[in-house]
């Protein structure tokens, strides 16, 4: 049967667009352009400009494009530029098991290696399912050990990355292993205090993780490889993923595809906020725009929504990714809007001292029914008192996942 790495590098090497089902095809077609959207989407922001000066003074042979960047570019910077554009407005593709974002590293990563070698739509189709299901069964694995400490978006996703990229390469089966070895032996640690605290780097464990699957694709291709995943001291390994939650990443491989399980993200913020959003826009529209009347707000959902992002609170002027990993912040600005979109992340928006003091009142709690639900189910309750009364609004799982 053969090592996890090398099951994961046969699989990947073997995919054939025309022998893929056919709701495969069109869900990863969604992926494709749910992805590209979002980037196309980000390049506008104020936020992405520093990172077109910096690919462009970087140089190199003009492979691909990097979108927002005039010349084009090596692969690997197109990979990393398209990446972080993918991962800036944290509207990318989520999946729902192992907590990552597939579609902001395979998509940047294939498109660039697409680009280079002047791949086909089939040909990019096959890169595609190939980089998302190891992404997405190596999140999985992954997910009990690494969770929102460290991100399976950087981790799992650079080596789905290198699926992606060496299945446009049209390297061979024992290459392709390589790839994926190489990949996780070059991956960013991805620490995920970055991310809670709403540090404008964010976007760069997405964009190494894209580029380092360019890179470890043509590194093999050369001939270069690395220790196993599942080694004596390979990264799963490493990372105490037992022998049974390996299995994840293989178990019904080419036969149950994950792109199908991938939620498409409706708000573009922290996909643990996006059902007490939904049920803030709900109360929005039962407030009848007396918002600024609210007493309180208290949110209940699952102990990783309470831990990672509950007790993130704001000031006028907070950063562009810190409202988006502020719940607190995100519920304010749902209440008083009725909505949540690119608007409400403006600088202006940003910088209203009322919704600031609503979401001072914000309050994050973990109830131990809801808890008990994750992963089959994403549940969230908000409840408001105003003026002594209560509006209450449940959410099973947010708009996207279902």
């Amino acid at each position: 049967m053969g090592s996890v790495s090398e099951q994961l590098g046969n699989f990947a090497a073997s995919v054939r667009s025309d022998k893929l089902p056919p709701a495969v095809r069109e869900r990863t077609a969604l992926a494709l352009l749910d992805t590209i959207g979002v980037m196309i989407g980000a390049r506008r922001l104020d936020e992405a400009r520093p990172i077109f000066a910096h690919v462009e003074e970087s140089g190199g042979k003009p492979e691909a494009v990097a979108l927002g960047v005039t010349p084009r570019v090596p692969a690997r910077a197109a990979a990393f530029a398209n990446a972080w554009l993918a991962d800036l407005l944290d509207l990318e593709d989520t999946y729902k098991v192992g907590g990552g974002h597939p579609g902001a590293t395979v998509v940047p990563a294939a498109l660039a290696m697409a680009d280079r070698q002047g791949a086909t739509g089939s040909e990019i189709m096959a890169g595609l399912v190939a980089g998302y299901e190891v992404a997405n069964r190596l999140a999985f694995a992954l997910f009990p050990h690494q969770g929102h400490h460290v991100l399976t978006t950087g981790t799992a996703g650079a080596i789905g990355a290198a699926a992606a990229a060496g299945r446009l390469l049209a390297v061979p089966a024992p290459i392709l292993t390589e790839a994926l070895n190489i990949a996780a032996y070059l991956l960013p640690a991805s620490c995920a205090d970055t991310l809670w605290q709403g540090a404008s780097s964010k976007p760069a464990h997405a964009a190494q993780a894209a580029s380092v699957g360019v890179e470890a694709a043509l590194l093999a291709a050369r001939g270069f490889t690395a220790a196993p995943l599942d080694g004596p001291h390979g990264y799963l390994t490493v990372n105490d993923v037992a022998s049974e939650e390996m299995a994840r990443a293989t178990h019904g491989l080419g036969v149950e595809y994950t792109v199908a399980e991938c939620a498409i993200k409706l708000y573009p913020c922290c996909g643990y906020a996006h059902g007490a959003i939904d049920a803030a826009i709900a109360l929005h529209r039962r407030l009848r725009g007396a918002w600024a009347d609210i007493d309180t707000v208290t949110v209940r959902s699952y102990d990783l929504v309470v831990d990672s992002i509950g007790g993130r609170y704001t000031e006028p002027g907070a950063s562009f990714t810190r409202c988006q990993f502020s719940l607190p912040y995100l519920v304010a600005v749902a209440l008083a809007d009725g909505r949540l979109g690119i608007p409400q992340l403006t600088s202006a928006r940003r910088a209203d001292p009322l919704v600031h003091a609503l979401a001072g009142r914000v309050r994050v709690t973990e109830d131990p029914a809801l808890t008990a639900q994750y992963p089959e189910r994403f549940p969230y309750e908000v409840e408001v008192m105003v003026r002594g009364s209560a509006l209450v609004e449940s959410v099973e799982a947010p708009r996207g996942t279902r």
